[in-house]
Formats: C-alpha cells, structure tokens, sequence
C-alpha cells in the first residue's frame, strides 16, 4: 500500500485573495482565547483603536481593541496581564493579532491600581456618594444573582426555609468568575429587573482572591447596580479585598446568608407584628365602647323624653 506523500504533490495554485481567506478562516477556527503576557508599547491610534505588543519569552501578538473596549482593557507597559479574546487574520494588512475583550492585569498592584482609577472617575460622577434606597419589609419578589451551581444557592435557600417557607426568590445562575464575567453578571442583573414584581436583587458570590473578584469591580457593572431601579444587595463574601460593587450598592453584607437574613421577611415576626396589631385594634375598640356606654350612663334618659314633649306641646299651643 502507497501512503499519499504531499511533498510529491505539486503546489496548489491560488489567488492570494483566496490565500488570506483560507487563512483567516484557519485562524478563526482557534476561538476564543485567554492569553497571558507582558504588555508592550501600547500606542493609541486616531481611530480610537489601542494597538500593543503580547509579549512573553520568545513569543509574541500584536493585540488591539476599541475605544469602546477601553475601560475593559488596560494597556500600561510593562504589566503584566491576561488578554481574552479572539485570533483574527487581517486581510488588508496580512497580520495575524488577537482582537481584545478584556485586558486585565495581573498582580495585586496592577488591579489595585485600576479598581482606583475607576473609583475615582465614579466619584467624580457622585455615584459612590448617592442616597442609598431601604430594603422593602415585605417584598412581591427577592432576586438573586450567583455562580451556576454555588453553594451560595444553597445558603440562601437554607435561610429562605429557616425565615419564611416557600417565600417567592428567583435565582439567575451566571458566570461569577473569568473572562466574560462582569458582562454575565449585568445580563442577570438586567434579566431580574426587567421582572415588574422584582422589588430587591442580591448579587451574591462565595468569596475569593483579588484577581477572581475582579469582575465585581468592573466600572460597567458598577454604573449597572447604580441604575437599577430596585435595591440592590451586595454579597461578596471577602472582608480583606472588597470590590468596587460594595461602594455603589444600596446595601452591603459580609456572606450571603447574611444578605439573605436581611432581604427575607421573617413569618414568625410578621405574625406576631400582625397579632400585636390586632390586640392594640382590639383594646382601642373595646375602649371606645367602654367611653360611649359610659355616656349614656350619664344622660338621664326619662327627664329628656319628659322635656321633649313638654316643649312639643308648647310649640302646638303657639300655633293654635
């Protein structure tokens, strides 16, 4: 049997337009991507488009994204960072670059130094300075946003058992962590609250580092949880790196059981505000009629009859 031999073959005749179209589809056909390296100078363009080098050991990209992109992509030379997004062949041009989504840096300064950057633009906008709203005593509906299949779940279940069976709590299950993340996070937020019976939503997520709580830092998410039109309660579950979502929302608790303790109305409490409501009606009725029988007590019923119909009979005389 004879194994096919390509270089026996002869080279395959093709336009280059048809070469660049095999190869961006090639290059397409990698996907999504979540690379690491160090970012080198980056320059932004006129256009708007931040353009810079990957670099990390003997391998490097060029990467660029928008300038609607900008505040999900820092590009500070020297960083290190984690580009997600996607391999693109430029036809015009005949480069291959990573077309960025994210750019996030890596490195507790490095993220210290972009949560501040976003603070600052944020209070400069007074959006860390806003009236907070109360939480409702007796909500229609309790949403909650968290990580697919989280124990967080299962927490505020407990408590919703423990507080008030069967209370009416809709979950959105996103992705809390990663790439992509804070985007996730806002599709739930904007899922819950487009619900008219929604009248307070927790974000919810069991704790973590710097770099996998950085989603709930991200500027966008922020600006999201400011405009809601329904509370919003923060449960992030990390006292030592609090991110820039406990600034912004209405409420802030330290695990989401708390959260949740704080959101669900107790039944036994309610009952007994409902029952002590009641004994207060009762003892104000039964004082009143007390009050008004205590009156008519008082009026001699027999002498008013008698001079009523003395001044009757005088009134008829007048008129004869």
């Amino acid at each position: 049997m004879t194994l096919f031999d390509p270089s026996e073959a002869g080279p395959r005749p093709l336009s280059l337009v048809k070469l660049s179209s095999e190869l961006a589809r090639s290059v397409a056909a990698v996907g999504r991507v979540a690379v690491e390296g160090e970012v080198v100078r980056p320059q932004l363009r006129p256009s708007g488009r931040t353009y810079f080098t990957l670099r990390d050991r003997a391998a490097q990209i060029r990467v660029t994204f928008s300038g609607a992109r900008a505040r999900r992509c820092r590009a500070v030379h020297g960083e290190r960072v984690c580009v997600t997004g996607a391999v693109v062949y430029g036809v015009g041009r005949g480069e291959v670059a990573l077309e960025a989504e994210e750019v996030t840096p890596l490195g507790s300064g490095a993220i210290a130094a972009m949560v501040e950057e976003a603070r600052r633009r944020m209070r400069g906008e007074g959006l860390l300075d806003r009236s907070r709203r109360p939480l409702p005593l007796l909500p229609r509906l309790v949403g909650v946003v968290c990580g697919v299949d989280a124990a967080v779940r299962a927490d505020i279940t407990s408590v919703v058992a423990d507080r008030f069976p069967g209370y009416p709590v809709r979950f959105c299950e996103v992705n809390v962590s990663g790439a992509g993340a804070a985007e996730s996070i806002m599709g739930g937020l904007r899922a819950l609250q487009a619900d008219p019976d929604m009248d307070v939503i927790v974000l919810a997520r069991g704790g973590g580092d710097a770099a996998s709580l950085l989603p709930f830092s991200d500027e966008a998410l922020c600006r999201a949880i400011a405009a809601c039109p329904v509370p919003v309660a923060v449960a992030i579950g990390h006292e030592e790196d609090r991110p820039l979502c406990d600034e912004v929302a209405d409420h802030r608790y330290a695990t989401p059981s708390l959260a949740a303790t704080a959101v669900i109305p107790s039944r036994t409490a309610l009952l007994d505000r409902l029952e002590g409501s009641l004994e207060l009606a009762a003892a104000g009725g039964a004082h009143l009629l007390a009050t008004a029988a205590d009156r008519l007590d008082r009026v001699d019923l027999p002498a008013a009859v008698a001079a009523g119909a003395a001044s009757a009979a005088a009134g008829l005389e007048r008129a004869h």
